[in-house]
Parts: structure tokens; sequence; C-alpha cells
């Protein structure tokens, strides 16, 4: 089930971080001691910024909640 949502995910999110100018780098989706975890890492040349990461997490966010991947609650964190 996991290989599936992260599969999912990347369909997601990889079109939007490239239409930002930046690489999808990794993705983690695990269990921990608070809950479900959504990890996405991003990278650019030069670097990522604050507003980068708010800026992917916002859309990934709201495309998330369209689509809906991921059957239960979870946390996203771009990094």
């Amino acid at each position: 089930m996991s290989a599936d949502i992260l599969e999912s995910v990347r369909e997601i999110v990889e079109p939007i971080v490239i239409a930002e100018g930046m690489e999808l780098v990794h993705i983690e989706y695990r269990r921990e001691r608070g809950g479900w975890v959504l990890r996405l890492y991003i990278d650019k040349e030069g670097g990522v910024t604050i507003d980068d990461c708010s800026n992917i997490s916002r859309q990934t966010s709201h495309l998330m909640d369209i689509g809906e991947p991921i059957p239960h609650s979870y946390v996203l964190e771009v990094s």
C-alpha cells in the first residue's frame, strides 16, 4: 500500500515542483509517534527558501485534498 501511495503522491507533486523550477528529490511516508507524516524533499539551484517550501506545501495540500491519495489524516512537511 505504501508504494502505491508514494507513486500517487509523486504523480501529483512532481509536476508542481517542476513548474516552480525545482526538483523533487525524495518522498517519505511513514508512521511516527504523532501519526502519519508525508515528507517532500525539494531542491533547486541556489538552494530552497522557506517561501519555496511554503509555496509547494500550499499547492500540494490543495491538490492532495482533491485527489485524496492518502485515505487518512497525515502531516505534510516540505523541506
